[in-house]
């Protein structure tokens, strides 16, 4: 098998209108609209994921399978890390540039696809499924440098756990989660704790791909706190997500 050039984002159906379908496939699918504009409606689990878009098509003929004079209409995107790069192997590949969008080609049996920018939520393009011991080691490297950070609040050691696109969540689906690497620090700095006023112990549940499961104990003068992490892991053994309960006894 040859190296990875992209990974596939969103099936694209075009269609007169893509709210109207969109609707539909939210109730057939039960997920949720997660991106939406006058001519692209995006149905996936959530916005960090890929799924089905629907794209306006006007003058839109609908398909009549199995009459091959109206074919099915779709396209993919794929998501690449460096486009112009991706250009050159698709092409070798055996792809044909196609006119009139941006990185449109059609496959060697002239179906069409895009090549689209990675979106930040998502690994890198390549990037292999961590092994659980890998995971595991990497969570407990993770674990222990998120600890020295708590005690020193010091900017270097609390980026450092971070990507730079990074997401920190105080609860699932948090509306205030701090996005991005500079806000995690100043958010963080806004809400610590003083040196040596907390103890820590934390017990690592399982993994599962590149994401970790820590159960903690939060012990504080004057109360405790149960806790539980979700973290997703990069390749570098930074945090791309970082997510926390806690609940005090």
């Amino acid at each position: 098998m040859t190296e990875m050039i992209g990974r596939l984002h969103h099936v694209i159906l075009d269609c007169p209108d893509p709210a109207g379908l969109a609707s539909f496939y939210c109730e057939l699918l039960g997920l949720p609209v997660t991106y939406s504009s006058e001519d692209f409606v995006v149905v996936a689990a959530d916005d960090r994921s890929s799924g089905v878009a629907f794209q306006l098509a006007l003058g839109h003929q609908p398909p009549l399978w199995p009459d091959p004079a109206y074919p099915q209409q779709a396209h993919l995107d794929v998501m690449v890390d460096d486009k112009a790069a991706a250009d050159r192997r698709v092409v070798e590949l055996g792809a044909r540039r196609l006119d009139g969008g941006d990185h449109v080609y059609a496959d060697p049996a002239g179906h069409p696809f895009c090549l689209v920018d990675r979106p930040a939520w998502a690994a890198p393009i390549g990037s292999a499924t961590a092994s659980p011991t890998a995971t595991a080691a990497a969570a407990e490297a993770w674990v222990a440098a998120y600890r020295r950070a708590w005690e020193s609040n010091d900017p270097d050691e609390i980026r450092s756990l971070f990507t730079d696109d990074a997401v920190y969540s105080g609860t699932p689906h948090d509306p205030d989660a701090w996005r991005g690497a500079e806000a995690i620090v100043a958010g963080w700095l806004s809400q610590q704790d003083g040196r040596g006023t907390t103890t820590f112990e934390s017990t690592l549940l399982g993994t599962s791909g590149d994401v970790a499961f820590v159960q903690g104990v939060s012990t504080y003068p004057d109360t405790c706190y149960d806790n539980l992490w979700v973290i997703r892991l990069a390749a570098d053994g930074r945090a791309r997500e970082f997510t926390e309960w806690f609940v005090e006894r």
